[in-house]
């Protein structure tokens, strides 16, 4: 075994790994462990070559190679953790990541990589002490900040995911997908102002991104800048032409400015590109509806579920067209099959209760429909004002008081719900128990 002559080409793909040549890196490095399998500068290296093409399954095979050889190397389980975190793997990627800690590799980037499994994984609080511990120890680095910013978000920290992804963009001022995560945190908080200037500046960096520049437009419609929001539009179907999500937001700007005709002639373009889009579906329905073609609807949103037929937002929109037009029994049918795909669906459950309701039969039925979606999502407050409706057409209004009061404990302002407890039978009762 020439020994001088392997440290060469693992030199040489380190040069090339450097000079982010990976297939040429790898090349090298392979070459140095035909000769040698157990080198552990060519196994981390290769691990590093595949890693940065997005290889993350070829890069775990390498560096778990690698912590076979160094078994008591702690960076070396750390890549292995880091990489198995790349592939989906999370719960691998936290034993190996304990398992460099313990070896004591106790570093920001283990930190930051524990908390991105931990945050795939939907352990919010685990996710959130393992950023904050690494930013202390590097609080500049700016992937953790936005990995933890994003996690703010999905917990509905907003204020606290805006102060994190502004520091983002301060430290710099180029990074794209922050600024995008940033104006999305503005619209939620209703800072449409200062989420088009975000989604502005992300297109800036990044002029080739249409989704970006259809953002901006989309939050133009928001402010009701429909002049500004048409022709940003327009500006990325001249360079897009096919880009379903650029059609059907011109057709929201030209619904919003009750351009019916036009706004129908977007949205079936935008349906003829992306014919399972329920954005650009949604806006089509509501196109045809005002130009009363309910007919066309119907067939685009029925041609849909069967191109996709297990998608269940598909078969909702179905169904609410359907209940819409009052063709209850079809309605029912639709929501069916969402149960078929998701037993646990409790929006499908409630709008079967809504379409025997409405046909005023088997009300026993609806009542099963509707105590399962209270069970699935009991934080819900329509199912309850469903009940009380059944339990006043059986002139039960005893039960009906006791739904009614359920629903307001969510504290849900519904016309509907406020309409049936201003009953003056209900009023009684309720005045009762107080």
């Amino acid at each position: 075994m020439d020994r001088h002559y392997i440290q060469t080409l693992v030199e040489r793909g380190q040069y090339f790994l450097e000079e982010c040549s990976y297939d040429k890196a790898i090349d090298f490095f392979l070459r140095a462990l035909e000769m040698d399998t157990d080198q552990p500068d060519a196994l981390e290296g290769l691990g590093r070559a595949y890693a940065s093409l997005g290889d993350w399954a070829a890069a775990a095979r390498a560096f778990e190679s690698l912590v076979n050889v160094a078994p008591e190397d702690g960076f070396s389980s750390y890549l292995l953790g880091h990489a198995l975190g790349g592939t989906g793997d999370y719960e691998r990627s936290l034993k190996e990541l304990r398992r460099a800690k313990h070896l004591g590799y106790d570093t920001p980037e283990l930190h930051a990589a524990m908390g991105y499994s931990f945050h795939m994984l939907g352990d919010a609080d685990e996710a959130l002490c393992e950023y904050e511990i690494a930013l202390r120890l590097e609080p500049d680095d700016t992937v953790t900040l936005f990995n933890a910013g994003k996690l703010l978000v999905s917990v509905g920290r907003l204020n606290d995911a805006k102060i994190v992804l502004e520091r983002v963009t301060d430290i710099d001022p180029d990074d794209a997908p922050a600024w995008v995560a940033l104006g999305e945190v503005y619209e939620d908080l209703g800072n449409l102002e200062y989420a088009v200037d975000s989604y502005r500046r992300a297109a800036e960096i990044n002029p080739s991104d249409t989704h970006t520049r259809c953002l901006v437009a989309r939050a133009c419609t928001l402010m009701g800048m429909l002049d500004e929001a048409e022709w940003e539009f327009m500006q990325v179907l001249a360079d897009a032409p096919d880009n379903g999500d650029a059609w059907a937001g011109l057709g929201e700007v030209l619904l919003a400015g009750d351009r019916f005709e036009e706004a129908l002639v977007a949205f079936k373009r935008a349906v003829e590109i992306e014919p399972t889009s329920p954005f650009a579906l949604t806006g089509y329905v509501y196109a045809c509806e005002n130009a009363g073609s309910l007919g066309d609807a119907q067939a685009v949103l029925v041609s849909a579920t069967k191109i996709d037929p297990d998608n269940c937002t598909l078969w909702h929109l179905l169904a609410g067209f359907e209940s819409a037009r009052n063709e209850q029994e079809r309605a029912i049918e639709a929501y069916r099959r969402v149960l078929e795909i998701d037993p646990d669906d409790a929006v499908a459950h409630s709008g079967i209760a809504r379409s025997l309701m409405i046909l005023n039969e088997n009300l026993d039925e609806a009542k099963r429909h509707l105590m399962k979606s209270v069970r699935l999502d009991p934080d819900w407050y329509y199912p309850y004002v469903q009940l009380g409706e059944i339990a006043i057409k059986e002139q039960d209004f005893e039960t009906a008081a006791e739904w009614f009061i359920k629903a307001r404990e969510h504290g849900v302002d519904d016309s509907e719900l406020l309409q049936y407890l201003s009953d003056p039978t209900i009023e009684r009762i309720l005045a009762r128990e107080k």
